[in-house]
């Protein structure tokens, strides 16, 4: 048997049909206020479909889903991670590309950079990077000690 991980929100907790298809083949665990995570053992597929908000089949996947993006890293914190992939003089020439000038004043001005903002998405895109490319980013960035 294949054991699974599901997500459900406390709200729909209730209200779903884990009575009648899942009690008795999962093992419940809890983290954060708001989100049931179980461990189910058995299972039929359509039922957990209809039943979950998320489903994995791996543990590295429920780990990965688990991992918060910080909203704010340092920019020297940006600067070691883009050194150490070689893309700091691509970040660079993007930045200096604007004719405007207003992503270098920006950079040049800024300490923290935060995941949302403008200038980030407009790098981002410049380099290449996808939303989940800019989340890794941010996840490995903040874990750099300056």
């Amino acid at each position: 048997m294949k054991s699974i991980i599901g997500i459900l929100k406390k709200d729909n907790f209730i209200e779903s049909n884990y009575d009648e298809v899942l009690q008795g083949n999962f093992t419940e665990f809890t983290q954060g206020s708001d989100t049931q995570y179980m461990r189910i053992n058995t299972f039929e597929k359509y039922a957990m479909q209809n039943s979950f908000e998320h489903i994995f089949y791996t543990e590295a996947e429920f780990e990965a889903w688990l991992v918060e993006v910080p909203v704010e890293i340092s920019k020297l914190q940006a600067i070691s991670l883009l050194l150490q992939q070689g893309k700091y003089n691509d970040m660079i020439t993007a930045i200096e590309a604007d004719p405007t000038g207003v992503k270098k004043v920006l950079f040049d001005a800024a300490s923290v950079l935060y995941r949302d903002s403008n200038l980030v998405a407009e790098v981002a895109q410049d380099l290449l990077m996808s939303s989940e490319d800019m989340d890794t980013f941010f996840i490995d960035a903040s874990k750099i000690l300056i």
